[in-house]
């Protein structure tokens, strides 16, 4: 039956199930906002509705459509089905005016509706994206790949909706809060257009940085409120463009004493936006019919969130746009100056002369500029094998920048050239080296990092990686340990993503399901690292935090958590439990290995990650 049965009218419980008697809902209440009890929360539904499998809630009455004051909203959670108690006109006040109130705490309710929404979503999306995760490191037939990377891309696309309501939300609650470090914007924007290559490349798009000399090296400022805003600003170009692709130039506009006006301009060659909808361009849902008639994916929150980041950081965005001919989003922002541009120095080539074999605009573009800041005066753009062969034919030996559709068919041209060089995306890496064998000098990686295009034309050796260059690949083996980890966690599929990362991380994993069986578990074996869930029955991770490190005589573990709670708050909650770290479900596995080596090799000691949060 279900969890309760309500009169219409009266809103007295009729009849209840053994689940909803647990937290003392009984036959012949009336359901009020007074007599909920008070610790109606998460966990709490947690516990009395995840052994129910039938219907939370019937309502009984003559009058069906008398609105009721209270409502119950029922949603699916990972082991069930969870409800929450609401007041009806709050919630058509809030999701369809806009209009806030505030709980006791001070909390927004539909921010709180959303962050619940939000974590019974995830958990099973880190199973989704987890378990894709390790079905594409088996041995699969083309087919199976290619079903288990669509899996895989919706589950990200999904995460990504969740991810951009959430964070409109918050922006549109004053809940956004800015922290202060410092970073290297270049490297932030290349790392960027790295990780949106690979969308870009299914549609035969290339993505490009410029980056001014005057750029600081490292200004201080929020970096994941700038990360973000360049994904949103980029991916929102990638969405709307189908030939060509999206440059980013970055410079400073001006510096007066410690502070710097940073420029990051996003040039698209897409569709453009029609000039009755720019006005309104940044607010939420705003589109174009031609972009509707695309049918194209999203939230059509994104350009808003940027909007009121921007402002919330004390910035500007404009944005010129034509229909057919591309949009240009241009951003403005203060920072503080960390340390200023690297200092003056000529670009030098070793090469006079160079031919660029390519048919896309934005590379060609982006190629020329670049060509010409390292005073290359001579070159040519050329956008066939055979205008590449005459022009090479015609003049003094040259650098031939090949890109990578055309280097099959050129494998007779680079006798001619002075040095040859394949652009290759990331996709293609595998196939250099038979085209090594062909001719080719070496690779540059696109989208093409602007210091190793400067090393091309200084003449270095690419298959020489640079001192400083940054790596994110993660050994399959123990990289430290192996290190006896406990993990509690309530959803068994979360589990057994959780055990195989672990262990193919050469580690040992001990489960258990709930907060109290981690505490004894910790009396009595010694672990070198708590992986810890929020929400579990019996007893939560803040709680089981807490006791933990009550009962600690020698020593202090390192308590990680490992939860689909996404708030800011979830995080500082956690470190006030004495958490000493935060990984957010759905979680990429080299994410969590890479967080464990980091604790295993001291890097990182327990209670340090949780007072530099703290600090911010």
């Amino acid at each position: 039956m279900p969890a309760v049965i309500l009169d219409q009218a009266t809103h007295v419980i009729l009849e209840r199930n053994e689940h909803a008697a647990r937290i003392g809902l009984f036959s012949g209440m009336t359901v009020s906002e007074t007599e909920l009890p008070p610790d109606w929360s998460h966990d709490g539904m947690h516990a009395i509705l995840r052994q129910s499998g039938a219907p939370l809630i019937a309502w009984q009455g003559d009058d069906a459509h008398n609105p009721s004051l209270f409502e119950l909203i029922s949603f699916p959670c990972e082991n069930g089905t969870c409800v929450l108690f609401m007041d009806r006109t709050e919630i058509n006040t809030a999701f369809r005016t806009g209009a806030r109130s505030q709980d006791d705490t001070g909390t927004d309710q539909t921010l709180q509706f959303l962050a619940t929404m939000s974590h019974e979503m995830r958990t099973p999306l880190n199973g989704i994206l987890g378990m894709s995760d390790l079905l594409l490191d088996t041995d699969l037939d083309l087919n199976q790949r290619n079903f288990a990377q669509n899996l895989r891309q919706s589950g990200v696309a999904l995460l990504d909706l969740i991810n951009a309501i959430i964070d409109y939300a918050k922006l549109d609650t004053g809940r956004m809060k800015l922290s202060s470090e410092p970073f290297d914007l270049a490297t932030l924007a290349e790392t960027v257009t790295e990780l949106l290559a690979t969308k870009a490349s299914t549609k035969d798009l290339e993505l490009a940085t410029l980056i001014h000399p005057n750029l600081p090296r490292r200004l201080r400022g929020d970096v994941s409120k700038v990360r973000q805003l360049l994904i949103n600003l980029i991916g929102n170009a990638v969405k709307f463009t189908e030939e060509g692709g999206v440059l980013i130039a970055l410079e400073a506009k001006s510096i007066e004493g410690k502070t710097c006006l940073l420029q990051i301009d996003v040039i698209d060659t897409g569709v453009g936006i029609p000039r009755s909808v720019l006005p309104n361009i940044f607010e939420a849902y705003a589109r174009a019919e031609t972009m509707e008639r695309r049918s194209v994916e999203g939230t059509g929150l994104g350009l808003a969130i940027v909007k009121q980041l921007t402002d919330k950081m004390d910035g500007t965005i404009e944005v010129q746009s034509e229909e057919a001919r591309g949009s240009t989003f241009s951003l403005r922002l203060p920072f503080e100056l960390e340390e200023g541009a690297p200092k003056a120095e000529p670009l030098h080539s070793v090469h006079n002369r160079a031919v660029v074999l390519t048919e896309n605009t934005v590379l060609a573009r982006v190629t020329s500029l670049r060509l010409q800041a390292h005073g290359v005066s001579q070159f040519d753009i050329c956008r066939s094998a055979e205008e590449a062969q005459r022009t090479l034919e015609g003049g003094e030996p040259a650098l031939f920048l090949c890109d990578f559709p055309f280097a099959d068919q050129c494998t007779s041209l680079i006798t001619l050239a002075e040095r040859a060089i394949v652009l290759i995306p990331a996709s293609g890496r595998a196939a250099f080296e038979t085209l090594k064998e062909d001719g080719f000098a070496a690779y540059l990686t696109k989208p093409i990092r602007q210091r190793s295009f400067s090393r091309v034309l200084s003449g270095q050796d690419l298959n020489e990686p640079e001192i400083d260059e940054p790596t994110t690949e993660i050994a399959s083996g123990p990289e430290y340990g192996p290190y006896n980890i406990l993990l509690a966690e309530d959803n068994d599929i979360n589990a057994v993503l959780a055990r195989a990362v672990v262990e193919r991380g050469g580690h040992t994993l001990q489960v258990v399901g709930d907060g109290a069986a981690a505490v004894e578990a910790v009396k009595i074996k010694t672990y070198d690292i708590v992986l810890m869930d929020m929400h579990m029955p019996k007893m939560g991770g803040l709680e089981a935090a807490r006791k933990i490190r009550a009962h600690e005589r020698t020593g202090r573990i390192p308590i990680i958590a490992l939860t689909a709670n996404a708030l800011q708050e979830d995080q500082e909650a956690c470190f006030a439990a004495g958490m000493d770290d935060f990984l957010s479900k759905p979680f990429e596995p080299k994410a969590l290995i890479a967080m464990i080596n980091r604790y295993a090799s001291g890097e990182v000691s327990s209670g340090k990650a949780a007072a530099k949060f703290a600090a911010k």
